[in-house]
Order: C-alpha cells, then sequence, then structure tokens
C-alpha cells in the first residue's frame, strides 16, 4: 500500500477472493482479514472478485473458437466465470456474498470476475445478485443504469521473467498514450511486485498518469 500512496494510486479498490483456488478460505486468516478491514477503513474499496478465482468443474464446454483462445490464452486456468451458467454463477456470487457478510461484515459495491471473463448466462447472474458495478478489460459498468465507461486497464504481469520483461516495456510504452482522451485503470496483482525492475517501470508509469490526472473511485464516476 506504501507503494500506492507514494504513487498517487491511493486509496485503491481492492479484489477480495473468499477462497482463492479452494485452499485459503477467508475464515482461516484473521490477520488477513484485520488488514483488509483496516485498509477499507483508510478508504478502500472492497470488491468481490469471483469465488475460487479458479476453472470450476461444473463449467460448460468452450462454445466456438473466440471463447476457446480466451480460455487458453487469456487466463492460465482462472478464468472462473467464463463458462457457468446462470444457476451456478448465483450459486458462486451468494456464496462469495455471504463470506463478506460474515467475515468482513461488508456488502461489495462490485464484482469483477477473474482473467475479466465472463458469458451472458454469468452476466445476467451478476447484474441479478445487485451488485452496482462491474467490469472488463476496456469498460466499467453501472449495471442498475446500464450505463458504461470506456477506462482501458492497463494490466502487468510478473509471473515469470519474461512477461516481467515485456510488461516493463509496456509500461515505458504507455508514457506516450497519457493524455488520451478517456479514463484509464490501473490493474495490478501481489505477483507484479515481485520484480523490481517492473515495480520500477509501473510506479514511474503511475507518477507520470497521477501528474496529469486525478485518481478517482467508481463511485464518482456516477458524478
Amino acid at each position: 500500500m506504501t507503494a500506492l500512496e507514494q504513487w498517487g494510486l491511493f486509496p485503491p479498490t481492492l479484489l477480495v477472493v473468499p477462497d482463492f483456488h479452494g485452499k485459503t478460505p477467508l475464515r482461516s486468516f484473521p490477520h488477513f482479514v484485520d488488514k483488509l478491514r483496516r485498509w477499507k477503513k483508510k478508504g478502500c474499496e472492497l470488491w468481490l472478485h469471483g469465488y475460487t478465482h479458479a476453472d470450476p468443474p461444473n463449467a460448460v464446454p468452450t462454445r466456438g473458437p473466440v471463447q476457446w483462445l480466451e480460455s487458453h490464452f487469456l487466463t492460465a486456468g482462472e478464468g472462473e466465470f467464463h463458462r457457468l451458467d446462470f444457476d451456478a454463477a448465483r450459486s458462486r456470487l451468494s456464496d462469495g456474498l455471504a463470506v463478506f457478510a460474515e467475515v468482513l461484515r461488508h456488502r461489495p459495491a462490485g464484482f469483477v470476475a477473474p482473467a475479466w471473463l465472463t458469458n451472458r448466462q454469468s452476466l445476467r447472474a451478476i447484474a441479478a445478485a445487485g451488485f452496482t458495478f462491474t467490469e472488463d478489460h476496456r469498460f466499467i459498468e453501472h449495471l442498475p443504469t446500464g450505463k458504461r465507461w470506456l477506462a482501458p486497464a492497463l494490466t502487468f504481469s510478473g509471473r515469470t521473467q519474461p512477461r516481467a520483461i515485456a510488461s516493463a516495456g509496456f509500461a515505458h510504452s504507455m508514457r506516450l498514450a497519457l493524455r488520451a482522451p478517456f479514463d484509464l485503470r490501473f490493474a495490478l496483482h501481489p505477483k507484479d511486485f515481485d520484480s523490481p525492475f517492473l515495480v520500477k517501470a509501473i510506479g514511474q508509469l503511475a507518477r507520470d498518469v497521477s501528474s496529469l490526472r486525478r485518481p478517482c473511485s467508481y463511485g464518482e464516476l456516477l458524478k
């Protein structure tokens, strides 16, 4: 969080997974839950981010070449809501909201699908669950009104050395687009901070963005 404050990206929206890969339930990590509560008091928004963040066993097969490519190349087995039908998606959303209510005593305003991958059925379930916001790689959507904002997400990857090198190059190149006539989002993952040179590149880009633009919460978009 200190780095985000120094970069001018504070307070962020934190995407919370209730049971990452079915092995790390929030209920079993009270110290981390306390951190989330403290960050919330400092102004961070807490949103639901899938339930396990992993491909579920009850997902339907991929339909068509586009969905196949998305499942195999846009995520490493983590497109949890990409191939769920309405009932399966709604069940996972209900379970996630129950964990938020029990552990965090909080109702999240937004839901972001892992890898931003959804389908028509899971999108219907997200809207039916009563969330205010959702998003994908390019757009933020206010579900009650259907209003959408173009706000491309700047994403990085520190998962492997080649990915970190490529991401650092991407961060440098994006400095050319800082005056683009639309909002920008930084989408950061814990693994992104494993590479010092990638952290340096992201930090420089974030400082450049912050010098020209004002950080804004999702709620402020409605105003």
